[in-house]
């Protein structure tokens, strides 16, 4: 399943390519789409060892879609992989949650009041084979301008899984304006 949605996501970022490649537009035209890859790590509770606490680190990257409003207002698709299988710690119970190689599609609601800071809300899944938890999502991107509708994304994120575990995210990565 995992595998399909990755491929469907692939396959919409390549036809917006595309389409956008067919298009003539004046580079003064405002740019409604853009489209970011992020490469980061996933920071969560491992449970607690020998009178210690210990986290988790794991390798995870994030596909990013949105669509702007205007220059302050968005909405988007962000999905985050975490490349590996883990148990993290409940934090309400202090039950462990296995999760192995979890996908997590979060509808997202942007606001970005200057030039550079976008503050971001919304709410998914976070899915794995096994099972299925509810996401609230809080992010904040840092983004520097570069050439022709490119960007470069520093990203600070926090996901709340639903009676299961939190985690927070940081990630670096570039987008394109189309």
């Amino acid at each position: 399943m995992k595998g399909q949605v990755f491929l469907t996501i692939i396959f919409l970022i390549l036809v917006c390519l595309s389409a956008q490649a067919q298009e003539e537009q004046e580079s003064k035209l405002f740019k409604h789409h853009q489209i970011g890859v992020l490469l980061g790590h996933t920071h969560m509770r491992a449970g607690e060892g020998e009178g210690s606490k210990s986290r988790l680190s794991l390798p995870s990257f994030s596909l990013a879609y949105n669509y702007y409003f205007n220059e302050k207002w968005s909405v988007g698709l962000h999905t985050d992989f975490v490349a590996e299988q883990f148990v993290a710690q409940s934090l309400g119970g202090g039950q462990s949650v296995e999760r192995e190689r979890p996908v997590a599609p979060a509808v997202m609601v942007g606001y970005k009041p200057g030039e550079h800071f976008t503050f971001l809300l919304g709410g998914g899944v976070d899915i794995d084979p096994e099972e299925t938890l509810g996401l609230i999502r809080l992010d904040t991107e840092y983004g520097f301008e570069l050439a022709n509708e490119w960007e470069f994304v520093v990203a600070l994120g926090y996901d709340i899984r639903i009676d299961a575990f939190d985690s927070f995210q940081l990630g670096v990565g570039v987008a394109k304006k189309f």
